[in-house]
C-alpha cells in the first residue's frame, strides 16, 4: 500500500542499488508498454522515461489496491518512499549528462489543478521535492481550452517547439493534469558526412522497397551479434548513444519484438564489443501520439481509470463515493525524433489527465562488419552510464509521409 512519506525520506539519498533498481523497471516497463503498442503498424516512438516519470507522480498520490496495481503495472520493486527518491537522483544524472559540449537534455515535470481545489500539503511537497514539480492553478472548469493552451505553451517551451500541441480542449470537470516533458539534441561523437549519403533501397515488405537517403561511415563502434538480431551502439558527443536493434531476417522485426525482454536487451547491451564498422544508417524523422489508457488498463491498472474505484486520496484526501475524489481519464503521450548526419534531436511529452466524481574491449577484427539497416529496425536512445532508457521506437517504413 502507497502510504505517505516518512519525514526521514527527505533527507535520505537513494542507494546506487535503488537507483539501478528503478531503472530496471523502467526498461522492463518500457518494454512492455511497447509491446502493448507495437500491435499498430509503422514507424513508432516513444519516451518510456516521460510515461514513468509522469506516472510515478500519479503513483505518489494513489493509495490501496489502485497503488498496488500501479507499482505492479509499473514493475516497482522499492517501497514508495525510496522508488521517488530514486527518480530524483535518475533525473539529476541524466541532467549532468546533457550538459556537454555537444549534448543538451532537458526534463521538467509539471502539475495543473484546478484552481480552489484542497490538494493536500504533504502531496505537494512530495512533487516538488522529488520530481521538481509546483503546483499551477488553472481554471478548468471556467475555462477548458484557456486551461488547456496554457499546458500546451509551457510543453512546447519545454521541447523547444517540437511538441507543440499535447492536449486538445480538456473537460471542465478536469482537476488536476500531471505533466513531464523531455527534449534530446545531441551531436554524433563522429558526425556523418554528407558527402557520403546516397539514395539506397530501404526494404519495406518482400514486395516493396522504396529509396530513400542512406547515411555512411566506417568507424570504431560497440557492436554484438546475437541470435536473431544484430546491435550497434552509435555514440553522441557525451554519454548518451543510440543502439540500433537491427533483425538478422530481413523482415523479421516482428519476432524479435516479442522475443525482446528486458534481460535479454540488457544482456546484448552488456556484450557490445568496439569493432570497425561500415554503417549505413537511413535518415529519419519520426512523429508519435498515443492515447494510453487502454495500454495501461492491459498492463494491470485497470483500476485508476475506474471512477468508482480508483482511490488517489494522498492528492486530495478524498475517495469515491465523494464527489471529489479523482480518476485518471487520460494519459496522453507524443513524441518527435528527427536522425541526421550531424544530430538527433527528439523530444516526448506526457500529460495524465485526472477528473474528479462529480563493455570490455577485445582486439579489432582485421576485416570491418557490414551494419546495413535497410529493412525495419528497432532504436533506442540510452545513458550509458546508468542504462537508462530515454527513448525508445522502431523504423518499419520511409519515403512514404
Amino acid at each position: 500500500m502507497n502510504e505517505p512519506l516518512p519525514a526521514s525520506a527527505s533527507t535520505a539519498p537513494p542507494s546506487f542499488a535503488d537507483i539501478s533498481s528503478l531503472i530496471r523497471s523502467d526498461t522492463a516497463f518500457a518494454l512492455d508498454l511497447y509491446a502493448e503498442l507495437s500491435a499498430k503498424e509503422g514507424n513508432l516512438f516513444c519516451s518510456p522515461f516521460s510515461i514513468s516519470a509522469a506516472l510515478a507522480m500519479t503513483f505518489a498520490g494513489s493509495r490501496g489496491r489502485t497503488a498496488e496495481q500501479m507499482a505492479q503495472a509499473l514493475l516497482f520493486d522499492l517501497p514508495p518512499e525510496r522508488i521517488h527518491a530514486a527518480f530524483k537522483s535518475l533525473t539529476e544524472n541524466l541532467h549532468a549528462a546533457g550538459t556537454g559540449k555537444g549534448c543538451y537534455l532537458e526534463i521538467a515535470n509539471g502539475l495543473w489543478g484546478q484552481k480552489g481545489t484542497g490538494f493536500l500539503p504533504e502531496y505537494l511537497g512530495l512533487a516538488r521535492r522529488y520530481y521538481d514539480a509546483a503546483l499551477k492553478e488553472l481554471d478548468f472548469e471556467a475555462d477548458p481550452a484557456e486551461a488547456s493552451d496554457a499546458i500546451n505553451r509551457w510543453v512546447s517551451q519545454k521541447t523547444q517547439g517540437r511538441i507543440e500541441r499535447l492536449l486538445e480542449k480538456l473537460e471542465s470537470s478536469t482537476r488536476l493534469v500531471l505533466t513531464n516533458a523531455v527534449y534530446f539534441k545531441g551531436r554524433w561523437s563522429c558526425p556523418f558526412d554528407k558527402s557520403s549519403t546516397s539514395d539506397q533501397k530501404f526494404h519495406v515488405r518482400p514486395d516493396k522497397a522504396v529509396l530513400t537517403p542512406f547515411m555512411f561511415r566506417q568507424d570504431d563502434l560497440d557492436y554484438h551479434e546475437g541470435d536473431d538480431f544484430r546491435a550497434l551502439s552509435i555514440p553522441y558527443d557525451g554519454p548518451l548513444s543510440m543502439v540500433v536493434l537491427l533483425p538478422k531476417e530481413p523482415f523479421g522485426l516482428a519476432n524479435m519484438e516479442k522475443s525482446l525482454s528486458a534481460d535479454k536487451l540488457d544482456r546484448a547491451l552488456t556484450q557490445l564489443k568496439t569493432r570497425e564498422v561500415k554503417l549505413y544508417l537511413p535518415k529519419f524523422r519520426v512523429e508519435s501520439s498515443f492515447l494510453l489508457s487502454d495500454q495501461l488498463k492491459s498492463l494491470g491498472m485497470a483500476e485508476s481509470f475506474d471512477r468508482q474505484a480508483a482511490d488517489f486520496s494522498g492528492m486530495n484526501g478524498k475517495k469515491a463515493p465523494d464527489a471529489a475524489a479523482l480518476f485518471i481519464s487520460e494519459c496522453v503521450h507524443k513524441s518527435f525524433i528527427d536522425v541526421n548526419e550531424e544530430e538527433t534531436e527528439a523530444a516526448a511529452a506526457t500529460a495524465v489527465e485526472m477528473l474528479s466524481l462529480g563493455a570490455c574491449l577485445e582486439p579489432l577484427e582485421p576485416e570491418p562488419i557490414e551494419f546495413r539497416a535497410d529493412h525495419p529496425f528497432l532504436f533506442l536512445i540510452r545513458d550509458n552510464r546508468t542504462r537508462a532508457i530515454l527513448f525508445l521506437g522502431r523504423v518499419a517504413q520511409l519515403g512514404e509521409g
